[in-house]
């Protein structure tokens, strides 16, 4: 079946190649467009004695999108990929021993995850306050703010748990969700 397929649709290329040759075609199958200004014309296919392009009907170039590296949509974007950064390594340095729970980087870094949670989410509400709610739950823009902040709760939550309880699991979750948050936008 997928050599017919194949070599159906290598026959309607040559045709085609073979009709866009032909200088009387019929109208339907004219490729050719006619550029206001007089006879000059645009041919689809290259070659042939008609392929003039009158120059004052060809648009100028448009420069290339440019996205500066500093916005304040870029602030925001920071401050999340920073927290999601901080809770990764989190998870990674080792964790404090019993007599010294209260100190070490393992909680400087999950209070910093925090933090950056929560001015991510701050900047996102005074950046992006316009596009709340406006197309709806299944909106990415929304659900991206949904996962977000469900991922800053987690991480909140494994704060407060710590050191007395299990919390892994908090920061884990706020980290998924964080995760699945920014990858809605990228």
């Amino acid at each position: 079946m997928q050599k017919f397929i194949l070599i159906f649709a290598l026959t309607l290329l040559c045709n085609g190649m073979a009709t866009a040759a032909e200088e009387n075609l019929p109208r339907f199958a004219d490729l050719r467009i006619n550029l206001p200004g007089g006879n000059d014309y645009l041919q689809m296919a290259a070659g042939g004695e008609n392929t003039a392009v009158n120059e004052q009907t060809v648009e100028p170039q448009k420069k290339p999108f440019s996205d500066p590296w500093f916005s304040a949509n870029k602030f925001h974007q920071y401050l999340g990929i920073g927290s999601l950064t901080l809770a990764l390594l989190t998870a990674v340095v080792p964790k404090p021993s019993e007599g010294d729970l209260n100190e070490g980087s393992h909680k400087k870094l999950a209070n910093g995850a925090a933090v950056l949670g929560g001015a991510a989410m701050v900047t996102g509400l005074l950046f992006h306050y316009d596009d709340i709610f406006e197309n709806g739950v299944s909106d990415p823009d929304n659900l991206h703010m949904l996962y977000t902040s469900l991922g800053v709760f987690g991480y909140l939550m494994a704060i407060d748990e710590a050191p007395v309880a299990q919390h892994a699991g908090y920061g884990m979750i706020g980290a998924l969700f964080m995760t699945i948050g920014i990858k809605m936008t990228w």
